[in-house]
């Protein structure tokens, strides 16, 4: 797919529209089945646009937040476009309230050790402990 990377939380049985992915090229909700979260794009493209996609990849979710950023969220790398965000959610985990920057040159894998501590790594162009403060 050339557009509408999405976040979607995953429930059994349910529609997420593959192989209709989308109703038409004006936007990428689908007429049935279960509706994401949050659509992914590249600066200045909208989610529906082609060559939108931002190959999201090794989402994480820290337990607790992430340095200042308190809420739950997800640490993902984007591998189309390099970046690494924090996508903030709600206090119900079913929306995104907000995107933050973490860093550029994110090409690969994100992960979080859970020593207690629960820190996160990045491989970047070397392994990265993650730190929002």
């Amino acid at each position: 797919p050339d557009s509408c990377d999405e976040l979607n939380i995953i429930e059994e049985a349910a529609n997420y529209g593959w192989p209709l992915a989308r109703v038409s090229s004006e936007g990428c909700d689908r007429a049935d089945g279960v509706q994401a979260i949050h659509y992914f794009a590249t600066d200045g493209k909208e989610a529906h646009e082609t060559l939108s996609t931002v190959g999201p990849s090794s989402l994480v979710y820290p337990e607790g937040g992430f340095g200042d950023l308190d809420g739950p969220g997800l640490v993902v790398c984007e591998v189309n476009t390099g970046r690494l965000v924090y996508l903030e959610l709600n206090a119900g985990g079913e929306k995104v309230v907000a995107e933050e920057l973490l860093a550029e040159n994110c090409f690969t894998d994100v992960i979080e050790v859970d020593g207690g501590d629960h820190l996160v790594y990045a491989a970047i162009d070397g392994i990265y402990r993650l730190s929002a403060n």
